[in-house]
């Protein structure tokens, strides 16, 4: 037996094996919360705090805002967006 099939053959332990999966339940929930769904143009946005967090945009008091033209929007909390308002 060769090396590379010692690893093909080798059983994955039930703890390496769920890593990957760790907090595959927990993104969707904090994005639904994050993300909006703006009635009038029917787009989705999020406040990138990031960018808004740059030098020049805190002292220039600027928000950056993401804006997501094709994006599911259900579970998303209705709101107008700052390009609606």
């Amino acid at each position: 037996m060769n090396i590379i099939q010692h690893y093909i053959n080798m059983p994955i332990s039930p703890n390496r094996q769920n890593k990957s999966n760790a907090c595959h339940g927990k993104d969707g929930k904090k994005t639904d919360k994050q993300i909006k769904h703006c009635p009038n143009c029917g787009k989705c946005w999020e406040i990138d705090e990031i960018a808004s967090r740059f030098t020049h945009n805190k002292r220039e008091g600027k928000i950056v805002y993401l804006v997501y033209e094709n994006f599911p929007t259900y579970g998303k909390e209705v709101k107008e967006c700052p390009r609606c308002q």
